[in-house]
């Protein structure tokens, strides 16, 4: 089953809250293609490691008509 990470920037709102900036993007390859993982703890792995605090991410399962 493979799997992919969703993610989307936060910044800080004019209360000083977390606030979603804008709509979800996929983690990409070299090529500019949604990065495609084999276990849900790989795809967790690269997505901690290429992101940081203003990051928002989460490991979802690749739909079968989205398989490449």
């Amino acid at each position: 089953m493979p799997y992919a990470v969703r993610l989307q920037y936060v910044h800080k709102d004019a209360q000083g809250q977390d606030a979603v900036l804008d709509e979800p993007h996929w983690l990409e390859d070299d090529a500019g293609g949604r990065r495609v993982f084999s276990t849900p703890q790989e795809a967790d792995e690269a997505a901690r490691i290429a992101t940081d605090g203003q990051w928002l991410y989460e490991v979802v399962e690749v739909p079968p008509e989205d398989r490449p």
